[in-house]
């Protein structure tokens, strides 16, 4: 952002900076405040609190709610670490059970032809 500056002579017959972004902007709230009417600038009805009051609350309410469900992924996001490394543990098992009923199979095709299986 480029600020410009003035320089003026004062009352006291110094030389002053100004800011002309500032002024620019002085300038601008002076003529919006004039737009409005002075009447207006500062009204602010019971109503228009209450509503910003129940807004907040609307608000407050929305954010704990957000608050809760954050909590739960975090909760289910454990949770299902827990489950994957006992979903892993099983399907090493369920690996070994495979394994042992190949050879449970081979050795029961052995015996049904009398032959000795090692």
């Amino acid at each position: 952002m480029l600020i410009l500056y003035t320089y003026e002579r004062n009352d006291d017959g110094g030389i002053e900076a100004k800011d002309l972004e500032f002024e620019l902007l002085d300038k601008r709230l002076l003529k919006l405040e004039t737009m409005m009417g002075e009447s207006h600038k500062n009204d602010v009805s019971k109503d228009d609190l209450r509503n910003v009051y129940r807004d907040i609350n609307h608000i407050s309410e929305d954010v704990s709610d957000l608050k809760n469900k954050i909590n739960d992924m975090e909760n289910y996001k454990s949770d299902l670490h827990v489950f994957k490394s006992k979903l892993s543990y099983i399907e090493k098992k369920a690996e070994k059970v495979d394994d042992l009923m190949l050879k449970y199979d081979r050795m029961k095709k052995c015996a049904f032809n009398n032959k000795i299986c090692i």
